[in-house]
């Protein structure tokens, strides 16, 4: 290599150097950091593929020794089967709507010769915030509120902290209470109940997934929480 190819690589070599800053850091050698962000939104790839959704599962309890295909031949159209854990399978079927004719139809099912039972993979149960329910009024109270109104709860009522993070008063409870119904009795819960306890009636609101509505007109509001000191 002749003197003139020498000095020219050398001036490339100080080039490249110089590309970075003398401050800039270069990643450890053993560092393995991987960042990426899909292009299309999950609900586009499912509309696109036969990507089945968390809605068209099912899980039935396992019966030991007894193989997978078993258990796909009273559901039908199986997509995805598999063992989770030691007591379930589950099983992916081609569309929501055999899920849910399903289910409604089976709350347990016969293999060979013994009854499992059958629940969807995702919850139908929908968490209810009862709102403005001061502590003098009993949950049985509540439960026969519900019943009137054809609302069944899947839960016990229980009662809400108060946003107090002091460790003294960290079992302060407020005028808060919640309870898990039946995904189909969300629709059933009125804006405004008003209930008599103790000589006193008391107005008491719903609200499902952090959503409350107008008690006059049903428009969606917003809760302001006041505290009188």
């Amino acid at each position: 290599m002749s003197f003139s190819s020498l000095a020219y690589a050398d001036a490339s070599i100080q080039r490249s150097q110089n590309v970075f800053e003398p401050t800039e850091e270069f990643p450890d050698k053993n560092d393995s950091i991987v960042t990426f962000t899909p292009k299309n939104t999950y609900a586009s790839v499912i509309q696109l593929s036969s990507i089945p959704n968390k809605e068209q599962g099912i899980i039935l309890e396992r019966i030991k020794d007894i193989n997978l295909d078993v258990y796909i031949s009273p559901t039908r159209k199986c997509l995805v089967s598999s063992i989770i854990s030691n007591m379930w399978i589950c099983i992916f079927l081609s569309n929501k709507k055999l899920v849910d004719e399903f289910l409604d139809q089976n709350t347990s099912v016969t293999i060979n010769n013994a009854r499992v039972i059958v629940r969807p993979y995702t919850s139908r149960d929908k968490k209810v915030t009862i709102l403005n329910i001061p502590p003098y009024i009993p949950n049985c109270y509540i439960e026969e509120l519900l019943e009137s109104i054809d609302v069944h709860n899947v839960s016990a009522i229980s009662t809400m902290k108060a946003s107090i993070k002091d460790d003294p008063y960290s079992h302060v409870t407020c005028h808060r209470r919640q309870v898990y119904i039946r995904d189909e009795d969300v629709k059933k819960l009125p804006n405004v109940i008003r209930i008599q306890c103790d000589g006193a009636l008391n107005s008491i609101f719903f609200s499902s997934d952090n959503v409350i509505k107008c008690f006059k007109c049903g428009a969606i509001a917003i809760y302001i929480s006041l505290r009188i000191v």
